[in-house]
Order: C-alpha cells, then sequence, then structure tokens
C-alpha cells in the first residue's frame, strides 16, 4: 500500500469525526446569538480544503509501533488538523496572501463580509476576525486532545503545546528577515525551514504517536529527527513550487515569496550567483507587492540559467541520505514501514 492510498482511509475517518464535533459546537456548545459569524463554519471549509496529512502521520506512527486506532486518536488527528488550519490562517494574514488552498483565505473571506455589513474598516475587519478563527481552531485542538483518557495526556498536551509555540516564534523571525534589508544566512534559512515547518508538519504528528504509543526516548528521538528532514525537504519543495509551480495545482499564487521578500534558500542562492546586473533586477523584484509577470518570469530565467534547482537537488540529497539512515533503524510492523517509505519517496517527488 502507498502512503497515497493509506492517506485516503485516515483522510475519511478524520474528516468523519471533526464533522460530527464541529456539529455539535454549532448545535450544543455555542449559543446561537455567537454563531452570526458563522466561525465554525468558516473553519471547517478551510480545513477539507487540506489534504489531512498530518493526522494521517500520526495515525501511521501509532501503527507503525504496532498499535490500533480508536476514536480518541482520531480527536487527536482532528486537533493537530485543526491547529494546522490555525497557523495557515495566522500566516496568511502575515504574508497577505488572499489565496490559500485554491480559494480565499480565511482573512479575505471576512473582509467580503466586512463589506457586506458595511464595517468601517473592511479590511481590518477582516483581519480580526480571522485571528478569532485561529484562536478558536486552537482551542478546539486542545479540548479534543484533553478527551485521550490516558496517563500521557499530560506530555502530549504539553509537547504540543511547546511545539506550537515554536511554531509562532519561528514565524516571527521569518516575518522580520522578510520585512527588512536584513540579508539571511544559510543556517538561519534552515533554522526558519526546521521550526517554522519542518518540526510541526512532521516531527509533531510522528512524536505525539511516540507519546500515545508510549515509545522509548530513542524512539522518538528518531522520529524527530526523521520529521526534521523529510519536513526540510518538503519546504524547500514548497520554495520551488511556489516559484515555479503551477498555480492551479499549488492552490496559491505563484511569485508570493518574491513579493513577500521571503529569504529562501532560492533567494539567497541568486544573490550568490547573479552578476550585479542581475542583482539589479533581484532588488527591484524581491519585495516588490506590485511585481510584474515580467519580472516574475525574468526572475525564474535566472533560476534556469544559474541552476538553482540543481543547487537545491545538492541539499535534498544530503537530507536525503541522512532520512534513510534514520528510517532504517526506525524498527516497526513491517506494512506499515513500507508506507512511511512511500512517504519519503513521494515527499521527493511531490508536485503540490
Amino acid at each position: 500500500m502507498t502512503f497515497q492510498e493509506y492517506s485516503l482511509h485516515s483522510r475519511n475517518l478524520i474528516e468523519e469525526n471533526l464533522k460530527s464535533f464541529l456539529h455539535t459546537q454549532h448545535e450544543e456548545e455555542i449559543p446561537q446569538i455567537l454563531q452570526r459569524q458563522d466561525v465554525i463554519g468558516s473553519l471547517e471549509e478551510f480545513v477539507f480544503k487540506g489534504k489531512l496529512i498530518r493526522g494521517t502521520l500520526f495515525f501511521l506512527t501509532i501503527e507503525l509501533l504496532g498499535g490500533k486506532i480508536s476514536k480518541e486518536h482520531i480527536d487527536i488527528a482532528c486537533a493537530i488538523e485543526l491547529i494546522h488550519s490555525s497557523l495557515l490562517i495566522q500566516d496568511d494574514i502575515i504574508d497577505n496572501d488572499r489565496v490559500r488552498r485554491g480559494g480565499k483565505t480565511i482573512f479575505a473571506v471576512y473582509e467580503e463580509k466586512g463589506k457586506d455589513i458595511k464595517a468601517f474598516d473592511s479590511r481590518h475587519y477582516g483581519i480580526s476576525i480571522a485571528i478569532l478563527v485561529a484562536d478558536v481552531a486552537t482551542y478546539l485542538a486542545m479540548e479534543l486532545i484533553s478527551n485521550f483518557k490516558d496517563r500521557s495526556v499530560g506530555s502530549l498536551l504539553k509537547y504540543f503545546s511547546r511545539e506550537i509555540k515554536i511554531v509562532a516564534l519561528a514565524e516571527g523571525i521569518d516575518s522580520e528577515l522578510g520585512q527588512t534589508l536584513q540579508e539571511a544566512t544559510k543556517d538561519e534559512i534552515y533554522a526558519v525551514y526546521k521550526y517554522k515547518t519542518a518540526r510541526y508538519t512532521f516531527s509533531l504528528p510522528f512524536v505525539m504517536g511516540c507519546i500515545v504509543m508510549q515509545a522509548g526516548e530513542n524512539i522518538k528521538k528518531e522520529f524527530e529527527e526523521l520529521g526534521e528532514c523529510v519536513g526540510t525537504i518538503f519546504q524547500i519543495k514548497d520554495d520551488m513550487l511556489g516559484l515555479l509551480g503551477d498555480e492551479a495545482i499549488i492552490g496559491k499564487p505563484v511569485g508570493s515569496d518574491v513579493r513577500e521578500n521571503k529569504k529562501t534558500l532560492i533567494r539567497s542562492l541568486l544573490y550568490e550567483k547573479t552578476d550585479n546586473i542581475e542583482k539589479e533586477l533581484l532588488d527591484s523584484s524581491f519585495g516588490n507587492v506590485d511585481l510584474t509577470d515580467k519580472q516574475l518570469n525574468s526572475i525564474k530565467d535566472l533560476v534556469a540559467k544559474h541552476q538553482i534547482v540543481s543547487e537545491l537537488d545538492k541539499d535534498i540529497d544530503k537530507i536525503m541520505e541522512k532520512a534513510w539512515v534514520i528510517f532504517e533503524e526506525v524498527d516497526g510492523i513491517k506494512e506499515y514501514k513500507n508506507i512511511l517509505k512511500s512517504l519519503l519517496e513521494f515527499n521527493l517527488q511531490r508536485k503540490a
């Protein structure tokens, strides 16, 4: 079974359970007067536009370590997906991105609603409500994790909270680097990749699965490091797709990292390899919110000319070498270890 096939079943479990939970929030938990802005409905729509991969990784870890998926495990997977959506909603506000998952971002949706209700400042209204949607998602996630009736629930919540705190801090560094002339070192870029994306995308669901299974510290360390490797590659690939991908496939605008002056490895390598005339193009493009298609295509031409993708592939190969060594050390049920292997291979080839 491939990871894609495995994820279809896990997605159904997560989606069915989360729909039921959110429906309960509508019908029983939230007073009618507080439902006017349909925060839960907006959150539900946003969550289910995603691939629900992080919850799937949590399931895979449990089954690889010999466990069986229970209702409480499904609740935790739903919590992981809710916190993912919370982080994306905030990230879109910080980056001023108006498209996500092929549709309007949450703040853009509520900005339109602000116009409908004739809010004094529809943009401010949209951002305000989006922040609250993210908050609600976070607290719903904590509620779902608290359903776990096991002595390890304290460790689970502590780890979960710590990792999300680290994401928030890394988001701050990423924002600072993007909004200033400060250049980032390669180590700084990799640190942002690790703490903003890699750990919560892969290490978090892996380690939470280990905690639920009461695995030893060595096993948790293996999964944590494997997650960092896979997640870093995921982010490098994301950068490539964000510049060179198909907007219809990736579900967000191509070139947004350039407009936002994101300090990516692509940007770093371009400045390292281009001549002074080419750097003038880079200077006029990175951080330019009015970036034209012509400028963007010129950036793509420079990426091709200086073989930036080949340079990034070398970095990916080095990280993947480490990942395979860790993978071989992971001890678990063969069927699920093969699915994990399929995930590692898929991550190298992903197109969206």
